[in-house]
């Protein structure tokens, strides 16, 4: 990816197509961590919340393979499941999270949005409560379970959180 252009943009990381910092370098999409996701969900022509899950799966397994000392919580498990549910939601149908492999692939292997494929904006709009429910639905594919460590959010030393 680019450097952001604005001091207002966020650049974020593609958890799918790079690996994490604690394993490498992340200038650069790696070519063998991201084929992790074309090759999920063989003999179907779309991505889902399952196929989502079980890269996440796949993904994780890998990382705490390299870096026994990963942070894995709730947190994690929640930010990285949020994430796919947007480009499942984005690139396909929010309500199902199903979207087309082709468009997910321009997606992170070009960092695109696949409008000569043929993407255009869903009519369906994409809400709190459409990506909620695609990110249960992941976490859930994913089997997910946690390494221990710090609970959801600490919102201060003494240890508050929620």
């Amino acid at each position: 990816m680019e450097p952001p252009k604005s001091k207002k943009t966020t650049k974020r990381k593609q958890p799918l197509q790079r690996k994490n910092s604690p394993q490498g370098k992340n200038a650069n999409s790696n070519k063998t961590t991201f084929p992790t996701l074309p090759n999920s969900n063989p003999g179907f022509d779309f991505y889902d919340t399952t196929s989502a899950g079980q890269v996440q799966q796949i993904r994780l397994a890998d990382s705490e393979a390299r870096n026994p000392n990963i942070t894995n919580t709730q947190k994690e498990i929640f930010f990285r499941s949020g994430a796919s549910a947007l480009y499942l939601g984005v690139l396909g149908d929010p309500e199902t999270g199903k979207a087309p492999k082709e468009f997910v692939q321009v997606l992170f292997r070009e960092e695109r949005l696949p409008i000569a494929e043929g993407w255009h904006r869903s009519e369906t709009p994409i809400t709190s409560a459409n990506q909620a429910s695609l990110t249960q639905l992941i976490i859930a594919a994913s089997n997910w379970t946690s390494s221990g460590g710090c609970p959801v959010f600490t919102l201060d030393p003494s240890g508050l959180h929620f």
